[in-house]
């Protein structure tokens, strides 16, 4: 993204920095797994500040709990736990919206502005260090609490959506 992106230098050094995060969890890996050969060690050595999000933790190791890797997961396993754990909360509260709200937030977590595709979600990874940055970075320590938030975003959104197309609609 940095290399072709004609973006604005504020956003070149959010990337850079989100690079640099990256980097020290990966040096932080690699130590530990010099340390522990043949030994997978948990996420919470890896990046010892999931200690303070226990939550989001609990929730990552539900996603990755049937998978071969504890560090990645499929967006759509992702959102099939976000469905199995959320989806009659945000829908109590916001109707409809669990499914939109999901693939917003992993776009975000993806870092991507436009919304991930049904189609491609199987195909996209996400990995613990874009998780846990991206919710550190939002000083998010609740998911429900969050998706209740990005659930409220999502329907002022359509309402104002509706009272713009109505006044089109009347003009």
């Amino acid at each position: 993204q940095i290399v072709f992106s004609s973006k604005t230098p504020f956003v070149t050094r959010n990337l850079l920095d989100k690079l640099s995060q990256q980097i020290l969890v990966i040096g932080c890996l690699a130590e530990i797994s010099n340390e522990n050969m043949g030994n997978i060690r948990p996420i919470s050595e890896a990046i010892p500040e999931f200690q303070k999000r226990l939550s989001l933790l609990s929730f990552w190791n539900k996603c990755t709990s049937h998978s071969l890797g504890m560090y990645h997961t499929s967006a759509d396993r992702l959102i099939k736990q976000l469905d199995i754990t959320y989806a009659a909360a945000v829908n109590e509260e916001y109707p409809g919206l669990a499914e939109t709200v999901f693939k917003t937030l992993v776009s975000h977590i993806l870092d991507r502005a436009e919304p991930v595709l049904s189609s491609s979600l199987s195909l996209e990874i996400i990995t613990v260090f874009q998780y846990y940055n991206y919710f550190a970075s939002e000083s998010v320590t609740d998911l429900g609490s969050y998706l209740l938030q990005l659930a409220k975003e999502a329907s002022t959104v359509q309402t104002l959506q509706s009272l713009r197309d109505e006044k089109c609609l009347q003009s």
